[in-house]
C-alpha cells in the first residue's frame, strides 16, 4: 500500500488457488487521525467496492486498486474479502496507512 498525492494504492498479489477466485471485496475502516488512534478498539469495516479479479490485474498475478476517498491526517485499515465464484469468501489480514 502506498500513499499518493490524492489517493492510496493498494495493490496484492494472488499465487496458487486463490487465481482461480472470481472477485474481491475492498474494505477500509478509519482507525482516526495521528494521535487519536485505538489499535485496540473493534474495528467497523465498510465495503468500498466489490470487483471482479479480471478488472483490477496489473501484472503477473499483481491486483491493484486506487482509493481517492482519503483525507491528509488520517490513519486507514484496508483488508481484502476475497470470494470463489461458488460465493465462498475469506478475509485478508488487515494492512494500515497512515495517510500523510
Amino acid at each position: 500500500m502506498t500513499a499518493g498525492e490524492n489517493a492510496a494504492r493498494l495493490y496484492w498479489r494472488m499465487d496458487g488457488a486463490l487465481k482461480k477466485a472470481g472477485f474481491v471485496s475492498i474494505e477500509k475502516s478509519v482507525l482516526g487521525s495521528g494521535g487519536n488512534i485505538c489499535r485496540n478498539c473493534p474495528r467497523t469495516y465498510e465495503t468500498i467496492a466489490q470487483l471482479m479479479l479480471s478488472g483490477v490485474r496489473s501484472g503477473e498475478n499483481e491486483y491493484t486498486y486506487i482509493d481517492s476517498a482519503v483525507e491528509r491526517g488520517k490513519v486507514y485499515s484496508y483488508r481484502l474479502k476475497i470470494c470463489d465464484r461458488g460465493g465462498a469468501c475469506f478475509e485478508s489480514q488487515a494492512a494500515e496507512l497512515d495517510y500523510q
